[in-house]
């Protein structure tokens, strides 16, 4: 059993009894803080060569980080008791959340399997260097909300109003998020690459820009599948868990014909397939229109790509020093994106802001 493993699950156990004592947006600026407090430990391990030793480190001081700052705010203290009787009662949804797990386990390793038997070591080399930056990426755009999310949809799955509104409210501020997130990551890639990981790792940002193009499904599949889980339908979540892996497999077959390119950009049809599967069975599951989680998706991706073509113009006019020039371009883009959304007064910004408000509260 890994470390990481046993203090995942403590950190898990620990959130559950603070929700019974505290409220969510303290749980929430708990998650925050140890998601940005680990993150800048794992970015500094990388800026100083420390390799993939620093997206280890990364993981094991958000589970510690988070294990101490709830651990600090609760009176609860573990207990050696065991329940046959609890085990049995949750033994049909478990074991299906755990074979959604053990697939989902399997397709993210199997990748780099495929990859290295098919490409040179060098090509294997830069996608893991891309997909590890993802990853990071994915990670702290949703991992906070998501470990909010899944008990207060549990608490309130029978008050269906209730239920709606948390999920489409959740869905549209998560846009927002994931597409300045991701739209932003696009367009400094190549600066981040050099400052983080030197020059010679420049061949992996052409592979880090397809990645963050498909990089948006991630967060907004894992809010989806919380509307199954949390309703206890583990049937529907493992039958879309096999729809969902098998379009993913079929793409393996589009890398061994066009190769790494055709696999990355595959990637991103899978995604949005993904994601429709997902919205289709969650949209039956709480008896929401389909136009309610696509409607914020359009939007964003339509303002995240105007804002990246005016950004583009204005590169030219930037300084050239890598660093420079990524908080230049880092600030361009959040800016514009920003603007853009209070302007048009989109529903996701506005939703943005009350949640900004509530947590400075």
């Amino acid at each position: 059993m890994s470390l990481s493993f046993v203090i995942g699950a403590f950190s898990s156990v620990q959130s559950t009894k603070l929700r019974k004592e505290l409220n969510y947006a303290l749980l929430a600026k708990v998650g925050v803080i140890s998601s940005l407090l680990s993150g800048v430990i794992g970015i500094s391990l990388a800026f100083y060569g420390t390799g993939v030793w620093s997206l280890v480190a990364q993981n094991l001081s958000q589970g510690i980080l988070y294990t101490i700052v709830i651990w600090s705010a609760t009176t609860w203290k573990p207990s050696f008791n065991f329940s046959w009787k609890a085990l049995m009662q949750l033994w049909g949804f478990g074991f299906r959340m755990f074979l959604v797990g053990l697939l989902d386990a399997i397709y993210t390793r199997l990748d780099y399997i495929i990859i290295g038997r098919i490409f040179s070591p060098a090509t294997l080399g830069f996608y893991q260097r891309a997909k590890s930056l993802n990853i990071m990426a994915v990670q702290y755009s949703s991992g906070s909300l998501m470990s909010v999310l899944f008990p207060i949809l549990s608490q309130i799955q029978n008050d269906l109003l209730r239920f709606q509104n948390v999920i489409i409210k959740s869905f549209a501020l998560l846009c927002f998020i994931v597409f300045l997130l991701f739209g932003s990551l696009y367009f400094i890639s190549e600066e981040l690459i050099v400052v983080l990981f030197s020059d010679k790792w420049l061949p992996s940002v052409e592979y880090f820009k397809i990645l963050t193009l498909s990089g948006f499904a991630y967060p907004l599949n894992a809010l989806l599948v919380n509307v199954l889980s949390s309703r206890g339908n583990s049937k529907a979540f493992l039958r879309m868990a096999i729809y969902k892996k098998s379009v993913a497999f079929l793409n393996f077959g589009v890398g061994f014909l066009f190769g790494i390119e055709g696999f990355l950009y595959g990637l991103i049809v899978v995604a949005t397939i993904n994601t429709s599967i997902s919205i289709i069975m969650a949209s039956r599951e709480a008896n929401i229109p389909i136009i309610k989680f696509y409607k914020p998706i359009i939007t964003q991706v339509s303002i995240a790509a105007v804002t990246l073509l005016s950004a583009l113009l204005a590169v030219e006019f930037l300084p050239n020093s890598a660093i420079i020039l990524l908080l230049s371009k880092l600030t361009l883009f959040a800016t514009g994106y920003i603007t853009l959304n209070y302007l048009f007064k989109t529903i996701s910004f506005q939703y943005f802001l009350e949640q900004f408000r509530y947590l400075h509260l």
